[in-house]
């Protein structure tokens, strides 16, 4: 799987190098197999270095970087299958074994519209177990990803104060959907954050602050269709900041009202997904407690 090692070292893991790992084992089963297959959890960039590197691979299951291919891809004698996301395919392989050898192999897809349907209650069983009201009186909570909100507020609020830092930032596309109702219960909650995202706190300098202050005041990916890193909703949004900011007139910028000292060490709260050097690449580098 794709090594997420600050989430590893958490757990006092030891992650060692993916090529290195996979090439040890398969030298170890040699003679052992008749068809070599990996299921991969490292991307499409991964798996096709593997095609390259250990050509001994039959059919490499990919998967992590939600690709799909309608017919499989053939690399250096390796078939790569991969089906997408979310059951929006069903992948079939086919091997021909002939003397213990892998002789041919093939891959399709079939779409989700041309499979049988079969009954099922998930949904509805699943909503009846989330309906205890968490909240018994009438709440208006809209969604908006252009612009601050008060849910987003209450959101970016919320994160500062779990997380005990000194201020906190978010991306408004986290609030997937409003709430408007008599009352909140456990599957309203769910409907509205459905990610499987962490939350962190960085030590940051306030050099360093300032940086991530203009840069989310840029808004670079306001109406981005944003995907993977725990992410699930559908466009981004906004950057809101919660406990800072700054007078673009006088380069002045604040926490908590106080002027930022360049030196200071500042506790910043925000979501794990920001962490993977996408969006603020200086993060990769804090220190971070992921909790």
């Amino acid at each position: 799987t794709a090594p997420f090692t600050p989430f590893y070292r958490a757990l006092d893991w030891v992650v060692t190098d993916l090529m290195a790992a996979i090439k040890d084992e398969v030298e170890k089963q040699a003679g052992n197999y008749v068809v070599l297959m990996i299921m991969s959890h490292c991307g499409i960039f991964f798996d096709r270095k593997l095609c390259e590197e250990i050509p001994e691979i039959d059919v490499i299951f990919g998967s992590h970087t939600h690709h799909y291919f309608e017919e499989g891809e053939m690399k250096n004698g390796v078939l790569m299958a991969a089906a997408g996301k979310y059951g929006h395919f069903l992948g079939e392989v086919n091997l021909t074994i002939e003397n213990k050898k892998v002789v041919h192999k093939t891959a399709i897809l079939h779409p989700e519209d041309t499979l049988p349907e079969v009954e099922t209650n998930f949904k509805e069983e699943g909503r009846a177990l989330m309906s205890t009201p968490l909240v018994d009186h009438p709440v208006n909570l809209k969604r908006k990803t252009d612009m601050i909100t008060k849910t987003a507020y209450l959101l970016a609020e919320s994160v500062c104060e779990f997380t005990h830092a000194d201020c906190a930032i978010i991306n408004a596309g986290l609030v997937v959907k409003g709430i408007e109702g008599p009352n909140v219960t456990e599957y309203d909650v769910h409907q509205m954050l459905p990610h499987p995202i962490n939350l962190v706190r960085i030590k940051i300098t306030g050099r360093d602050l300032k940086q991530v202050i203009l840069t989310a005041e840029e808004q670079a990916y306001m109406h981005e269709h944003a995907q993977g890193l725990g992410f699930r909703g559908d466009i981004f949004g906004g950057y809101i900041l919660y406990q800072m900011g700054y007078i673009e007139s006088e380069s002045r910028f604040f926490v908590q009202g106080e002027e930022i000292v360049d030196d200071h060490i500042y506790t910043l709260g925000t979501v794990d997904m920001y962490t993977f050097g996408r969006y603020f690449p200086l993060f990769k580098n804090l220190p971070t407690e992921y909790l």
